[in-house]
């Protein structure tokens, strides 16, 4: 049977050692009484010393040896005095708090020392040419009020709407109706959800409303083609919820309305906008500002643009046109209700590059074959139906080439594909129609676009800046889509698009698939076509030209003066020499370095690679 536990609490109990009144019985009737009060004892005794010491301020690192257990648990010895700790000898300091002081404003002295210094030798020092130009210049008149120039002359640009003047009378419109506070007029563009759920949800039209609108419309085609961006606006009766007009605008010269008639049904036709074209014949010149205000100063609007391109056909293009280039226009635009509504087409157009040994380029609008197209002065249009230059207009700064020598390994390295010059960010389009097989970044080619077209027939796209946005594998891309932009990833020195084929899976030579092929005006409309140039090249001798914009001049060489008794480190003639003729490319491009064209295995990275700047897709 296990011993009770013992009796006393807080006190060291020795099972081995029995208590005094361990022999006393004691009944459970006196463990419940009350027990007698004892006498009250004098509050004045002073309390007995403690036989115990003060505990230690800290705690000891190193103690001493502890007594025996059984010297511990006799209640009869006295306790052993508690060990007081050892202090260890602290470190003794190297400086004083002053000398600490003393040494820190010395260090904080010589670093204030030391930024007058790089101040003083970066800041120009005035001379007696600096100085005597600094008081003429203190001289001058205030030119504050000479800066609103720059405003003033982008105030000058035309304005087109207001040259259009009020136009012509038209017919009723929904817009008439704002003022009436009876009306809720509601206008958006149709999107890509179903016509019903589009009146519901956005104009919060119901579906009895929206049946009379297609029911109205059934005579019409419109509803089977609708576009995304088709606009609508509809006026509906605030008290009773029936539409009273609904129009749908295609374009400018394009719109349908429905209204209701005096016996409440919703009657539909098509708007007669007037629509009528006219000629506008003007010329552009590039100042290298915003291509925008290079446009309005020639009374042409942005979407010019469009119409220009598709002339030039990718021989050339407005975005690339270099600074003080001139641009001689013939456009036809389109007009509703006497007002600009669009551009149509271009008549005709001259292109004079300001770069040097480049000749004019001009293009006629002619019908051939029961089509038209865009001929220069020899008579020749691009072949549409062949393979497309990716980089319209840009140089080729290194051709194809199986052997070629090294410039600096001195070493064979053939260059399998060819190099066009083109400033970073110029689009990229594809060869032919076909299914990207690869879009992201490969090694040595930085970021690559690899493209499979029938005929076992693969063009590569290396060293580009970015993609196209949304292009991914497997999409089929049309014949000159943009598919990304020139730039210099991967083991490249320079802006520049090389461009690859392979046939069979051997490498050939780009430009033997005839790039961007040309085919002449038919034998028989020979003549015709002539008299048509004649009339067009009268008409574009007849357009002014803005004038030229002049040229910042170059900063002036600062004439190195070398004291006397010491060698100037440049070399004789006071310049450094040009690097070699294929270290550069003149349209901003540069050659590929050794192995730069070598496609490598998905993941491989090469420390003399340029970083990625687009992800894979």
């Amino acid at each position: 049977m296990p011993d009770p536990p013992p009796r006393h609490a807080g006190r060291i109990v020795d099972p081995s050692v029995a208590d005094e009144d361990d022999d006393e019985s004691v009944s459970i009737e006196q463990m419940s009484e009350e027990p007698p009060e004892a006498a009250a004892e004098p509050t004045s005794q002073a309390p007995e010393p403690s036989e115990y010491p003060d505990a230690p301020p800290l705690r000891p690192r190193t103690l001493p040896p502890l007594p025996s257990s059984e010297v511990l648990l006799d209640p009869r010895e006295a306790p052993p005095p508690i060990p007081t700790p050892t202090r260890r000898p602290g470190s003794t300091s190297v400086l004083s708090p002053t000398m600490t002081a003393v040494f820190g404003a010395l260090f904080g002295l010589a670093g204030l020392f030391g930024i007058f210094a790089l101040l003083h030798r970066f800041a120009p020092h005035p001379t007696p040419e600096t100085a005597t130009a600094a008081a003429s210049t203190s001289n001058r008149p205030d030119m504050s009020a000479a800066r609103p120039v720059a405003s003033a002359v982008q105030r000058s640009l035309p304005n087109l709407e207001e040259e259009d003047g009020p136009g012509l009378p038209g017919p009723w419109r929904i817009s008439t109706l704002a003022s009436d506070d009876s009306v809720r007029i509601v206008s958006g563009t149709v999107g890509l959800e179903a016509f019903v759920n589009v009146m519901q949800d956005k104009a919060k039209i119901s579906k009895k409303e929206t049946y009379r609108i297609l029911t109205a419309f059934k005579g019409f085609d419109v509803f089977k083609r609708l576009r995304k961006s088709d606009r609508y606006t509809v006026a509906v009766d605030k008290a009773s919820g029936r539409i009273k007009a609904f129009e749908l605008e295609v374009s400018p010269f394009e719109v349908y309305q429905a209204k209701e008639d005096e016996s409440g049904l919703l009657t539909a036709a098509r708007l007669d906008m007037k629509v009528g074209d006219r000629r506008r014949s003007t010329g552009v010149r590039i100042t290298g500002g915003p291509l925008a205000d290079d446009l309005r100063a020639a009374h042409l609007r942005d979407s010019v643009v469009t119409v220009i391109d598709a002339a030039f056909d990718g021989r050339a293009s407005v975005a690339s046109m270099p600074k003080n280039s001139t641009l001689r226009v013939i456009v036809r635009e389109k007009t509703a209700l006497g007002r600009f509504a669009s551009y149509e087409y271009v008549e005709a157009l001259e292109y004079v590059s300001s770069k040097p040994d480049t000749k004019p380029l001009r293009l006629y609008r002619f019908q051939d074959g029961g089509r038209f197209g865009y001929f220069d002065q020899q008579g020749r249009e691009p072949y549409r139906g062949g393979w497309r230059r990716p980089c319209p207009g840009a140089p080729v700064t290194s051709p194809f080439n199986p052997k070629r020598m090294h410039p600096v390994l001195h070493v064979i390295k053939p260059h399998e594909g060819t190099d066009f010059g083109a400033p970073m960010g110029t689009p990229v389009h594809a060869t032919s129609y076909g299914t990207v097989q690869w879009v992201g970044p490969r090694g040595p080619a930085g970021n690559l676009v690899i493209i499979e077209h029938p005929g076992k027939i693969e063009s590569y796209y290396m060293h580009l800046s970015r993609f196209a946005d949304g292009l991914s594998k497997d999409d089929k891309v049309e014949t000159f889509q943009v598919i990304g932009y020139v730039g210099s990833t991967g083991r490249s020195t320079g802006p520049h698009l090389h461009f690859g084929i392979k046939k069979n899976g051997v490498w050939i030579d780009p430009m033997s698939l005839k790039l961007d092929g040309d085919r002449l005006v038919s034998a028989s409309l020979r003549g015709e076509f002539e008299k048509v140039r004649a009339q067009l090249d009268a008409q574009l001798d007849a357009i002014p030209l803005p004038e030229p914009v002049a040229e910042e001049a170059p900063p002036a060489a600062a004439a190195s003066a070398v004291p006397e008794g010491e060698e100037s480190d440049e070399p004789p003639g006071g310049s450094t020499p040009a690097p070699p003729a294929e270290a550069t490319h003149p349209a901003g491009g540069s050659v590929d370095s050794a192995e730069d064209d070598e496609l490598e295995p998905e993941g491989f990275r090469d420390p003399r690679d340029r970083p990625d700047l687009a992800p894979r897709r």
